[in-house]
């Protein structure tokens, strides 16, 4: 292959996508024509996807530029976009010289692309747009490659660098991000595919198919396709769909023959909290945060004072919660907070720059609150327990949480794809930054096994006599320098997690017991204020 000049293609394609009157990059030096480009699979309407792409490209970009946290300028991205075309093809190599973009295939200039003067976003992504376009004429496996390959290419690059929580997502796995934050219209059931058909794994409470279906319950058929014959993601289509419409499936119960059951598809909200009163004390699990999450916290607290008005307090346990949506974090902090700050943000943006406060009534009155937190407590979840703790609402039990400090805002894009992209910080009612440190409980589980053993006796601890006798009080200094460390002294915020290393103890019973121990000491109000090491 021998080098092709790029320039009238790129002025012929940045007319068909930018505003008239934006003027054209100088002409490149006169290049010797090009060898017979190699057969392309076409796109279904190049002239019309190259349009998209550079579209897609600009919003992503000016959003990229505008919002992220760490400042990257439109030709850094746009430059760094280009090098991603090298993981569809690893022979693809860019290069900058003298204002253009070299690209080479197996080190053989193939195409030299003039860089636009200005720093416009939709200028810059029509040159990269043009340049992947024209790539497809010399490398074959760009040649194959779909458009959203491309694009996935081009934008993963350009985040490269970034922090690890800031990325693309293809229309597809955006639409199963969207799925869980704000549900989906289906028949409101889990399952697992055994072999063939799929097996029900749990039938949602209230949802499409409570008191059709149940637990155990085989599906072979939906609306006559056989789902042995189905991948998984078709099979998933065929039970998904528009609101309100019908879907007709084969089930198959062990106590009976096969037979036919229509279920009519509606909304359905993946369930988030789990709840159960033990030894007269309310005990809420917290799985994650969607759109339903703090009106089920209300519900299922609620639930526990009206059965039992007695009620000693609340364990709520967010182990294992990686976060989810914010306002449902701020939520539930309100619920059981009579005012006072719950979180702040702060980024570049200015509408990054946050403070959210809680308005009065505490839904338990008053009563003990626990927090158990784990090494895999993140994000949304780490916000309540911080802002629990610090109140001086609660005690946190467990161990250091996972440390995602960060907020990332969404960014449609034209394709239906998302960005997703690091634009500030939480910092807690205390002042510190929560990125890289996470929350300290007041009373450490590092390292307390399961289950308990009561050597002496010879037996298992029973939960009445569980006190904060188990577990190692957090030292005062640790949690005072835990609110002042900077944000940029990393090795001495490493340091400080270490005082209650992470751990990942989602489902051990030990920290229930030691919650609900100490819930019915009556001291549990002081003692958080005042253990000593």
């Amino acid at each position: 292959m021998v080098r092709s000049s790029l320039f009238a293609g790129l002025a012929l394609g940045l007319a068909a996508v930018l505003p008239t009157g934006v003027p054209a990059t100088a002409a490149a030096p006169a290049a010797p024509a090009a060898a017979t480009p190699a057969p392309v699979a076409p796109f279904a309407t190049e002239d019309a996807d190259f349009g998209q792409t550079a579209t897609l490209l600009r919003r992503g970009f000016q959003a990229i530029h505008d919002r992220a946290i760490e400042p990257r300028s439109i030709p850094e991205l746009a430059v760094a976009g280009l090098d991603g075309l090298s993981t569809i093809d690893p022979a693809v190599s860019v290069a900058v010289k003298d204002g253009a973009a070299l690209l080479s295939v197996d080190g053989l200039e193939v195409l030299g692309a003039p860089l636009p003067e200005d720093e416009i976003a939709r200028t810059w992504a029509g040159m990269v747009a043009v340049v992947a376009r024209e790539m497809r004429h010399h490398s074959t496996a760009l040649a194959a490659a779909d458009l959203e390959a491309i694009h996935e290419a081009i934008m993963d690059a350009a985040l490269e660098g970034m922090d690890a929580h800031s990325r693309y997502d293809s229309p597809g796995d955006a639409e199963k991000q969207r799925s869980r934050r704000n549900g989906f219209s289906g028949i409101g059931v889990r399952y697992v595919r055994d072999g063939g058909p799929i097996r029900i794994k749990e039938v949602m409470a209230e949802g499409p198919s409570d008191g059709l279906l149940r637990p155990g319950d085989l599906i072979t058929h939906a609306d006559g396709a056989a789902l042995a014959d189905l991948e998984l993601a078709e099979m998933s289509r065929r039970l998904r769909g528009p609101r309100h419409t019908e879907v007709a499936l084969t089930v198959v119960r062990a106590d009976g023959p096969a037979r036919n059951v229509t279920i009519v598809r509606d909304k359905v909200v993946p369930p988030s909290v789990e709840a159960e009163v033990r030894d007269g004390v309310a005990v809420v699990r917290v799985r994650r945060f969607n759109i339903a999450t703090t009106a089920s916290v209300r519900d299922a607290v609620a639930d526990a004072l009206a059965a039992d008005p007695r009620l000693a307090g609340a364990v709520l346990d967010l182990r294992g919660n990686p976060g989810g949506l914010l306002d449902q974090a701020y939520g539930v902090a309100d619920l059981f907070l009579e005012g006072g700050p719950i979180v702040s943000t702060r980024g570049r943006h200015p509408g990054s720059l946050q403070a959210y406060t809680a308005g009065p009534g505490d839904l338990l009155k008053g009563r003990p609150l626990v927090v158990l937190v784990d090494g895999r407590s993140a994000s949304s979840s780490e916000i309540l327990a911080a802002a629990l703790k610090d109140s001086g609402r609660a005690m946190l039990v467990g161990t250091n949480s996972y440390g995602k400090g960060t907020v990332q805002t969404i960014v449609r894009l034209p394709n239906q794809g998302e960005l997703k992209l690091t634009w500030s910080r939480f910092h807690s009612p205390a002042g510190y930054a929560i990125q890289g440190l996470g929350v300290m409980p007041s009373l450490c589980l590092s390292g307390v096994a399961e289950p308990l053993e009561d050597a002496d006796a010879g037996g298992f601890i029973p939960a009445t006599a569980m006190t904060a006798s188990i577990g190692t009080p957090v030292a005062e200094a640790v949690e005072a320098r835990w609110e002042t460390v900077p944000l940029d002294a990393e090795a001495e915020r490493e340091t400080l997690r270490e005082a209650c290393a992470r751990e990942n103890r989602t489902g051990m019973d030990t920290d229930i017991d030691v919650a609900l121990g100490l819930i019915r000491d009556a001291s549990v109000q002081t003692q958080h204020a005042t253990l000593e090491p």
